[in-house]
């Protein structure tokens, strides 16, 4: 293990405050072996329940949202050492609307936070889990959220109004409506699908791709937003 993933599970453990870190380098070295700096980016609350399993470690774990929230700070860590690595690629910011998990589950107007990945056609990571703030009485609460992911290229939702997707829209990020709910990276495998065959033309500029990719159908990546 390089000092940059000691530092970024040293940190990442402080910041959860949900196990001890002499516990969760147990149940990190189960589940990668002598492979954790590179599986580290890929990690989920359910390869640490399967580790501690094997460990029979399970009765003293924390629930299943401290370890997804674990799961999370674990990825943003390492991302921030694996970001120099994105430079230099075609990647884009996208943002999921989500109530549990790593999962896209939730509407726009009431999700209880977005994450927010970095995707390229062959790699990915979360970069963010932003909250949702306590509504203020009297403040533009779609507004709201559509400034905080407006450095985001597209947002993911389960549901959003008309009005709201207006908002979203006029701030520069493309809405995507899907009919049911599914894990981030089952969604991000379909996106980068769609990024490996060529982006859209309102996606082509931002990934700065040739002229000759930019007819695509809109189809392919979204749904009508209504």
């Amino acid at each position: 293990m390089n000092r940059d993933t000691a530092l970024a599970i040293a940190m990442a453990a402080k910041e959860s405050d949900v196990l001890e870190l002499k516990t969760l380098m147990q149940l990190l070295h189960q589940w990668a072996g002598s492979h954790l700096d590179e599986k580290l980016k890929d990690l989920e609350a359910e390869s640490l329940l399967q580790a501690a399993k094997s460990l029979k470690l399970e009765s003293t774990m924390p629930s299943s949202v401290a370890l997804a929230q674990l799961a999370f700070n674990l990825r943003a860590q390492v991302c921030e050492q694996l970001k120099t690595k994105y430079n230099d690629k075609k990647s884009l910011r996208i943002a999921l609307a989500s109530n549990s998990a790593d999962k896209l589950d939730g509407h726009f107007g009431s999700c209880d936070r977005f994450l927010i990945y970095t995707v390229s056609a062959d790699e990915a990571y979360l970069e963010q889990l932003r909250c949702v703030e306590e509504p203020v009485a009297g403040e533009d609460q779609s507004l709201k959220r559509a400034k905080l992911i407006s450095d985001c290229q597209l947002l993911y939702v389960l549901s959003i109004g008309g009005p709201a997707a207006a908002k979203v829209i006029r701030s520069g990020i493309h809405p995507i409506k899907k009919t049911q709910a599914c894990a981030a990276p089952e969604l991000i495998t379909q996106l980068q699908a769609v990024l490996q065959d060529g982006a859209p033309p309102w996606l082509a500029k931002q990934l700065s791709q040739g002229k000759e990719n930019r007819v695509r159908f809109k189809r392919a990546l979204t749904e009508e937003v209504g």
